[in-house]
């Protein structure tokens, strides 16, 4: 970045590297964070290999343009879908939407992380009132649904869990394509 013209203060400030220069997504796989326009507003970098130090996931901080209190993970790709199926899944990380998408399911996003908020719930209702919540199949998980259950119901919104075998969705597609199945909440 420095050897295209952007400043040393700018890179820093953008959450690339840290207060002492080392490169902050460094043994990361790294995700390009679009907003739902396509621009690029950040990067999330999941630890590689898994026993390497430091967080799983790392996001770009909060800046002007990324906020993660309002970031949905692939909304710029899967617009048309959601309007197409008149309803849209939501799921808690990038490797679940990704390899959601492989096997196309395409209504689809992510929170990253299971922090659910009314600005993201806000955001979806542009695209439809119905929301089918396919959070990890832990306690965490779990809890993010209830949350987010009675928020999305505030909000006016129809809910459904996707009900799947596996600790997330991603491992799902990854182990089965068997029928998962819809049920209200």
């Amino acid at each position: 970045l420095y050897s295209q013209g952007y400043s040393y203060e700018l890179i820093k400030k953008a959450g690339l590297i840290d207060a002492q220069n080392f490169d902050r997504f460094q043994s990361r796989i790294i995700f390009p964070l679009r907003d739902e326009k396509g621009k690029l507003v950040g990067f999330t970098g999941r630890i590689f290999p898994d026993n390497f130090p430091g967080p799983k996931y790392l996001n770009t901080p909060e800046t002007l343009i990324f906020k993660k209190s309002q970031f949905l993970y692939g909304l710029y790709f899967v617009k048309e879908h959601i309007l197409a199926s008149k309803k849209v899944i939501l799921v808690e990380g990038q490797f679940d939407f990704l390899l959601a998408w492989q096997s196309n399911l395409k209504n689809i996003v992510a929170v990253s992380g299971s922090a659910l908020t009314e600005d993201h719930l806000r955001k979806l209702k542009k695209y439809s009132n119905n929301l089918v919540l396919a959070f990890d199949n832990d306690e965490a998980g779990f809890k993010a649904s209830l949350r987010a259950n009675l928020m999305a119901r505030r909000l006016g919104f129809q809910t459904f869990r996707l009900i799947y075998q596996g600790k997330d969705l991603g491992e799902y597609f990854n182990q089965t394509l068997t029928n998962a199945d819809y049920t209200q909440t």
